[in-house]
């Protein structure tokens, strides 16, 4: 899609979408377009790529509420449709709108004392997300519409685990065994090691599996609602007093703390994980159906290197020996390309997200997916470990922002535009997303989208989030500031 000289920017209301459009005819969504998508109707409604999604909700199985926030969405084509959740914005002096809250199941709703109050807040999440999705819509919105409600149950699990332990030792962090009879006559197999297992571990693992069933789910349900596509995951919630953010795919996280970037998340693309994959290609030769190699070579090797010895790596190798080319290695790479070009058997440029359960390798019936896993890398970040300034901020993106952007430029952006306005303005942050999506959208000249340097500029759907983490912290408050807790990013 090419996006017109007359470009509009339009704001909405905390009740409505803040996007690029590129006319007005398409401007006005109906409320419609919040509700689960159940039909392939829907799914082709929603196929502008130009909408983002925002909703809201907290880690309570009864309930869910939805809301709308902050967030900046734009593309200059028609590759992509990228969904995105920002989960809580509830601090009404940090955010320019309020959210309901609610609380973990099983803390009451009726809570009146200020003692009371921290109880409940001390279970509450707040919920970030962006979807990118590819070769269709139906994974992005599948995602947005229930991968929340998912990580919300499992979290319970993780609260249930902990007023255990709080129960017995007073604190939910100690590693201590709830159980109340004694282990030591019990043989080492059959003890109980609970008591090792830290907070964090229990929320990554929470995370994990919640990404795993949300990609089971897509798999199991994709041809009831015909859901196309798959797509990339970038989640991050603030729970417990950490910040947890997990990625499978491209977007990125960064953290801007005083002047600091912290990176947040990798980008999995088939050279990040060239090992994992060549790995499960020499367990599994069959899935290669004798059409790709699994080896690693400095070149693509034709047939007029058979004979000659060549450098190569294989999948248990860290570094470079010297074979004899065969006719096998002739095969094409299981991966090829170099940078952002770099592509598995020669169809996708990601490694992880949800869906693509009927991606094939094009013109044969090789199925990828046995490539691709939904299993996300979480990092932590401590929000009690520092004190905040308003300016210290989460960075969120898909990859058409960092197609184009490094970390540091992305960090220099929001501080420009951040400096520029008073720590009161309650769309200070929403005002650096929108900046940080035009400088990756560039200028529209002769007939293409530049950089101020005169490079192309991204030619994919931009979407971004800051997030202040000041408002972070007071969101969800550590249950004992005192304590330290182990990061295990």
């Amino acid at each position: 899609m090419q996006m017109s000289p007359t470009q509009s920017c339009r704001l909405h209301t905390p009740d409505d979408y803040v996007f690029v459009s590129n006319n007005d005819e398409n401007d006005d969504y109906p409320s419609q377009i919040r509700n689960q998508c159940q039909s392939n109707d829907d799914n082709q409604f929603r196929r502008d790529h130009r909408l983002l999604s925002p909703c809201q909700c907290e880690v309570d199985t009864k309930n869910c509420s939805v809301e709308f926030g902050p967030f900046l969405h734009q593309t200059n084509s028609d590759s992509h449709q990228t969904g995105g959740v920002a989960a809580d914005y509830s601090d009404e002096n940090a955010w320019p709108d309020g959210v309901a809250r609610e609380s973990l199941h099983g803390v009451p709703q009726d809570l009146d004392s200020e003692n009371d109050i921290n109880e409940k807040e001390r279970w509450l999440m707040t919920y970030f997300a962006v979807f990118d999705g590819h070769a269709g819509t139906g994974a992005a919105l599948m995602a947005v519409n229930l991968l929340h409600h998912i990580i919300q149950r499992h979290l319970c699990d993780v609260r249930e685990e902990l007023m255990r332990r709080e129960a017995v030792t007073g604190d939910p962090h100690r590693k201590s065994s709830w159980q109340c009879e004694p282990m030591v006559d019990l043989p080492s197999p059959y003890r109980d090691r609970s008591a090792s297992i830290d907070v964090d571990s229990l929320v990554i693992g929470a995370l994990e599996t919640a990404f795993k069933e949300m990609d089971e789910t897509i798999g199991r349900e994709r041809t009831t609602y015909q859901i196309q596509g798959g797509c990339t995951a970038l989640v991050a919630i603030v729970f417990n007093g950490k910040l947890y953010v997990a990625n499978a795919g491209d977007s990125r996280a960064i953290i801007n703390l005083k002047g600091k970037v912290i990176p947040m998340s990798e980008d999995f693309t088939p050279l990040h994980e060239q090992r994992r994959l060549q790995t499960l290609a020499y367990l599994k030769p069959e899935l290669l159906h004798n059409e790709f190699c699994h080896l690693q070579f400095p070149k693509r090797v034709t047939q007029t290197d058979v004979g000659r010895s060549m450098l190569y790596r294989d999948a248990d190798m860290t570094g470079w020996s010297v074979k004899t080319i065969t006719e096998d290695d002739t095969k094409f790479p299981l991966v090829y390309g170099e940078g952002k070009r770099a592509r598995l058997m020669a169809t996708i440029g990601v490694t992880r997200g949800f869906g693509d359960h009927d991606l094939t390798v094009y013109d044969t019936s090789i199925r990828i997916k046995p490539f691709l896993i939904p299993l996300p890398q979480v990092k932590v970040y401590d929000l009690t470990a520092e004190s905040h300034e308003p300016n210290d901020v989460l960075i969120l993106g898909s990859d058409g922002l960092w197609d184009v952007m490094t970390n540091s430029q992305a960090q220099e952006t929001v501080l420009q535009t951040l400096l520029q306005l008073d720590d009161s303005d309650q769309l200070r942050y929403m005002s650096a997303a929108f900046q940080l999506v035009l400088a990756a959208r560039g200028i529209r000249q002769d007939e293409m989208w530049q950089l101020k340097d005169g490079s192309q500029a991204s030619n994919d759907d931009i979407t971004a989030f800051v997030v202040p983490l000041c408002a972070c912290v007071r969101l969800s408050p550590s249950p004992r500031n005192d304590l330290t807790v182990s990061d295990n990013s």
